[in-house]
């Protein structure tokens, strides 16, 4: 097992990436999703191997005492860049 920190990369929201969440633009059908072994965990969640569509991903669960808006700042830059 690893660990990370969204707190490890504080300069990554102060740098805005051209991106906006449009309606049902990042919604999955959660029943498709097949959760697996944690893989890390932080301060501000867990991460987490997965399967959607018989393909691996990874999957993070924010912990919501931990949410700001850096915290969601953070989440959407990551989201942009793997896309």
């Amino acid at each position: 097992q690893g660990s990370w920190s969204g707190s490890s990369h504080s300069s990554a929201a102060e740098r805005t990436l051209p991106f906006q969440v449009k309606g049902g633009e990042w919604e999955i059908d959660k029943r498709l999703l097949k959760m697996g072994e944690m893989i890390a965990s932080g301060s501000c969640g867990d991460l987490f191997h997965g399967t959607y569509f018989g393909e691996d991903v990874a999957v993070k669960v924010l912990k919501a005492e931990h949410l700001n808006n850096n915290v969601w700042n953070e989440f959407t830059q990551e989201v942009y860049i793997l896309r």
